[in-house]
């Protein structure tokens, strides 16, 4: 299935991309698609315990179930001022 990814902020800059269609297996998780960057991104790790997911704009659990053409986004804690 195909999901639509997007990075945002330290996660974009240690990926370099902020936002590419890529292919994973049917009932991958936020948190498969993380381990899979990691992979390739190795500096990403180090962002591994403060990245959040949201899909289809709304905040998600890493354990979920994609869908395909579901929009993952990975981004680090956001705060207001």
């Amino acid at each position: 299935m195909e999901i639509r990814l997007k990075t945002f902020a330290s996660v974009a800059d240690a990926c370099g991309f902020k936002e590419r269609t890529i292919t994973v297996d049917d009932g991958s998780t936020p948190r498969f698609v993380l381990e899979l960057l990691m992979g390739e991104f190795p500096q990403l790790s180090h962002l591994k315990d403060v990245i959040m997911a949201a899909v289809n704009e709304e905040h998600a659990d890493f354990d979920m179930k994609l869908a395909d053409g579901d929009e993952l986004a990975l981004f680090p804690p956001v705060s207001g001022g």
